[in-house]
């Protein structure tokens, strides 16, 4: 999951923090298919 941190970190430094800690955490398939989901809303998204 570290992967997913990083590029979290590349695209929204000021949520990395609270997105890690919530992998940590909650590390299970629906809160997996969350992190996708908003991994997938980031990348789509032309700028932050």
């Amino acid at each position: 999951m570290y992967w997913l941190t990083s590029v979290h970190l590349l695209h929204s430094p000021r949520r990395a923090h609270s997105i890690r800690i919530g992998t940590l955490n909650c590390y299970n398939g629906d809160t997996y298919k969350r992190q996708m989901d908003e991994l997938s809303y980031l990348l789509a998204k032309p700028s932050l």
